[in-house]
């Protein structure tokens, strides 16, 4: 039974992966008649990750019992300012080896509710990809906080 999960699954060499996320601040904030703001923040969550493969379709994303659709984009320069971290101001600057792949997978909310296929701890995200038609499970987790781009 092993034996057969383990070939049910694409074997693709993940070299590195981030997982970081964004509050957005709306430009102009609604408040109700009180004067109470009633416009909810945006998290918005990225996940970067090298691998050796350059054919691979990023499809669907769970975390915290949310389901996420996945626009994923191959970067062609193999590097990337993600930006800098809001706790210490450090960048988080990313380079894939020469021959890899660096891809910024933007997890977008879905109205979908299923739950994730594969047990995950709390802020853990699950990612699934299709790589030669076979699925591919990679997990994401201790997600660092990027500071937004303030808005107009």
């Amino acid at each position: 039974m092993i034996s057969l999960f383990g070939c049910a699954q694409a074997r693709v060499s993940v070299k590195h992966l981030y997982a970081v996320f964004q509050v957005h601040l709306p430009g102009n904030v609604a408040v109700d008649e009180n004067g109470r703001e009633i416009a909810p923040r945006d998290t918005v969550r990225f996940v970067y990750i090298e691998t050796a493969a350059r054919d691979i379709v990023w499809q669907t994303a769970w975390e915290n019992g949310k389901v996420y659709t996945v626009n994923a984009q191959l970067l062609d320069t193999g590097e990337c300012n993600a930006g800098t971290f809001a706790k210490t101001n450090g960048t988080l600057l990313l380079h894939a080896a020469p021959g890899n792949r660096l891809w910024r997978l933007q997890l977008i909310a879905s109205d979908q509710q299923r739950e994730a296929p594969k047990p995950l701890g709390r802020d853990q995200i699950l990612i699934r990809g299709i790589f030669k038609g076979k699925v591919l499970w990679e997990k994401a987790a201790n997600l660092g906080e990027l500071n937004a781009i303030p808005s107009q």
